[in-house]
């Protein structure tokens, strides 16, 4: 296991520090199907703290929708376009580059949530996203863990 990757303690430890810096402010998690999302520690982490805090999973598959996966393109496409390194540290500051460029503008940041927000729309108001194959993981509001 790598020893900077997350799993759901970190993650856990993570969420309780955004819930400090955001205290009167709600939070929405978009999540996908990383385990550490889905882990019992993580469910009952957030079933005891759902006030303020509002998760919605994503499909299994579904890049369209995805927020993070329109950010990774737009790094792609801009700071790691035409690069090949043999060492990842020169590719690892290109993309904290590409993180800073997209934090400093702001309407290129929420244009990556634009997707994600029609499809939830959608779901919250017709109990379905309208775009995955099978309907059951968002009907009622709720998908499968």
């Amino acid at each position: 296991m790598v020893s900077n990757s997350f799993n759901e303690v970190k993650l856990i430890d993570f969420l309780t520090y955004l819930r400090r810096q955001f205290r009167s402010k709600k939070l929405m998690l978009i999540w996908d199907g990383l385990p550490s999302h889905r882990s019992r520690l993580m469910t009952e982490y957030l079933q005891e703290r759902k006030r303020g805090l509002t998760v919605t999973r994503l499909p299994a598959y579904a890049p369209d929708i995805n927020p993070f996966e329109s950010v990774w393109a737009n790094i792609c496409g801009q700071e790691l376009a035409n690069r090949c390194a043999d060492i990842l540290g020169p590719m690892v500051e290109r993309v904290r580059n590409g993180f800073a460029r997209i934090h400093w503008h702001r309407s290129l940041a929420h244009s990556f949530l634009a997707r994600f927000r029609r499809f939830e729309s959608r779901r919250r108001r017709f109990g379905t996203c309208g775009t995955c194959p099978v309907h059951e993981w968002c009907s009622a509001g709720n998908a499968r863990g």
